[in-house]
């Protein structure tokens, strides 16, 4: 059976702007193992809109960083963001509001495993959170 990964938004725009080498290896490669349909990753819509906006920085042009959304979207599957999950996720105890959103789901998608880059944001997750690299070198 196929792990279902919820990757959180730094991991997206590592691969999507090529940042933070070395580590944007890792995150390139867990997806082409989606794209090889080896494993099930799963992103927020809300990932897809920071992403936009942090692409700037890297002098990504808004239709470069749309066209690699729109390739990364037919192998990931998107996360729809709910009003419930909204404002559910005032009520936590989480220190930042995106992170508990990204939890959120994560759990609503039954998700196996957290990937992101930073392992300490998601301290209150039930859920195993893990870095690109630590599940490769695990599972693959």
């Amino acid at each position: 059976m196929k792990n279902k990964l919820y990757i959180d938004t730094n991991v997206l725009i590592d691969v999507v702007t090529s940042r933070n080498q070395p580590h944007v290896i890792y995150s390139q490669r867990l997806f082409a193992e989606a794209y090889r349909r080896k494993i099930d990753l799963y992103v927020s819509a809300l990932s897809f809109v920071t992403t936009v906006y942090v692409a700037r920085k890297y002098h990504l042009s808004e239709e470069q960083t749309r066209r690699a959304l729109k390739i990364i979207s037919s192998f990931v599957n998107v996360v729809e963001l709910s009003e419930t999950d909204a404002l559910t996720m005032l009520d936590t105890e989480w220190k930042d509001y995106e992170d508990a959103l990204q939890y959120c789901s994560a759990l609503k998608v039954d998700a196996d495993y957290i990937i992101t880059g930073n392992i300490s944001d998601f301290s209150e997750s039930s859920l195993p959170v893990l870095t690109p690299q630590q599940y490769l070198e695990r599972f693959v």
